[in-house]
């Protein structure tokens, strides 16, 4: 049996491999990323790509995220399709993300702090609850 060849076509150029895999494995090797919020695992459908030529039957979860209309019109999950033979894959520029991974410096704000706290033993006429005691303690 031949090797699988794929070429993936984009506006950033022609990119050729001949390897077996996920289209979006596939993809990434010859530096191309697709979206995959899901990691790959077919849940965020993301990832839609439109191959031309022989690829695997449609999986469940492609029949699960995909439209009838969709399917009908050659979509399909890269996650989730794989190619049997030569097969084109046309990726439009909008769904490309450069370099495969967006960096953001986020500052953490939690909404809850740690805080240690030496709170006075109650006496027989102190009448304040462990919770004011807190707030006491704390200064709120």
């Amino acid at each position: 049996m031949t090797m699988p060849r794929t070429t993936f076509t984009s506006s950033g150029g022609t990119h050729r491999i001949e390897q077996e895999g996920t289209f979006i494995d596939l993809a990434r090797q010859v530096g191309l990323y697709l979206p995959s919020l899901c990691g790959g695992r077919g849940k965020c459908a993301k990832c839609r790509c439109h191959p031309r030529g022989p690829v695997t039957e449609p999986t469940p979860l492609e029949v699960e995220l995909l439209s009838a209309g969709e399917l009908a019109g050659g979509v399909r999950l890269a996650c989730q399709a794989r190619p049997l033979g030569e097969v084109e894959v046309a990726i439009e520029e909008e769904v490309l993300e450069k370099g495969g991974y967006t960096e953001i410096a986020v500052t953490p704000e939690p909404l809850v702090r740690k805080a240690f706290l030496d709170l006075p033993v109650p006496a027989p006429h102190d009448d304040l609850s462990d919770v004011e005691r807190v707030r006491k303690t704390l200064g709120a």
